[in-house]
């Protein structure tokens, strides 16, 4: 009995994590977005990066924020090879997206959050 509570409890927690993808999102559009900043970081094309940015985060994303953040973890990870893995949440008003990429000598996380006009709202390179 204690286990079928327990499971129940489980399955009810759950239920509130997980959100219905607002209507004006489309996975895949989320998915090749979220896949292009991470070929743009390959191909060092911060520029591109930062013109899917939201207007009000511009000055703190900016093309050199990114080099900075990114030149190290790509020295460490090495040559690009393939992608594994790519989730998609929904937090009311925005979508993120958890992409894992494996590389030569690891694997890169690349959390991206999105408006409802496909703007990048936040994003995350671990």
């Amino acid at each position: 009995m204690k286990k079928l509570l327990l499971v129940f409890c489980v399955l009810l927690g759950l239920t509130g994590c997980g959100q219905v993808l607002d209507e004006s999102f489309d996975k895949e559009t989320l998915k090749q977005e979220t896949i292009a900043i991470v070929e743009n970081l390959n191909d060092e094309n911060y520029d591109a990066i930062v013109t899917t940015v939201n207007d009000d985060l511009k000055d703190i994303l900016s093309a050199s924020v990114i080099q900075k953040a990114w030149e190290p973890v790509y020295e460490k990870l090495g040559e690009s090879r393939d992608k594994s893995s790519c989730t998609i949440k929904a937090n009311g008003d925005y979508a993120t997206v958890v992409l894992i990429s494996n590389y030569a000598n690891g694997k890169l996380q690349v959390t991206a959050t999105y408006n409802t006009d496909m703007e990048l709202i936040g994003l995350y390179i671990k």
